[in-house]
């Protein structure tokens, strides 16, 4: 076993057209766990974990644009994107309590990874606590009622009950679901300028009237 500790940073880097030469991988011939307690960062290409599991531990940090083949636990961050984009993780990969979901949105146009961050799992995603967490990014506000696939897997399951906590820059402000067993849907809440201009002038009109009696 490997363990990247807080102090600690791995960053992978690799990318090109041949064959091999966009890989790094596990050779030891068992599938072990890489803990990580630090930061570790995939710009690009893919980091073959010969059949293991990355344990994203306490303050840990998940992110990036390229592919882990392997599986991933997490009581960490998990961040998609650099700063939007699309990271996979091709097993399975799980959030248990005190991990963080952390997504950031940025667009209308409905492109997961170019809009908003994609987390695309080959395997099963499972909550079983923790939080979801979303940013806006250049200061992008969403229309109320858009949606927001940010994780795809081929299962999804969430054994907390619709409990997990939202936060974030909009966190509160969402509603989240899983949809067909498979992906996470964020839907914003955050109230049209026009509707809080209403809601404005209502709650002036309530109280001159009040002020009246």
């Amino acid at each position: 076993d490997l363990t990247n500790e807080s102090s600690g940073t791995v960053t992978v880097t690799v990318a090109g057209t041949q064959v091999g030469a966009s890989k790094v991988q596990f050779v030891d011939g068992a599938a072990g766990t890489f803990i990580n307690r630090g930061a570790f960062n995939i710009v690009a290409g893919d980091l073959d974990l010969n059949g293991g599991t990355i344990d994203n531990q306490g303050g840990g940090v998940i992110g990036g644009l390229g592919t882990i083949t392997g599986n991933v636990t997490s009581t960490g961050t998990t961040a998609p994107g650099s700063s939007i984009g699309e990271m996979t993780v091709s097993g399975a990969w799980t959030q248990n309590a005190g991990g963080t979901f952390e997504i950031e949105i940025g667009g209308s146009g409905g492109v997961a990874g170019t809009d908003f961050d994609l987390l695309s799992v080959g395997g099963a995603a499972t909550f079983n606590g923790g939080t979801i967490t979303v940013n806006a990014w250049n200061d992008f506000k969403p229309a109320f009622g858009e949606t927001f696939d940010v994780l795809v897997a081929t299962g999804l399951s969430d054994t907390t009950g619709h409990t997990l906590t939202l936060g974030g820059t909009y966190g509160a402000q969402f509603l989240y679901q899983v949809v067909n067993g498979t992906t996470l849907r964020l839907t914003s809440q955050v109230p049209e300028p026009a509707s809080m201009s209403l809601l404005l002038l209502a709650a002036t009109a309530l109280l001159n009237r009040r002020r009246r009696n």
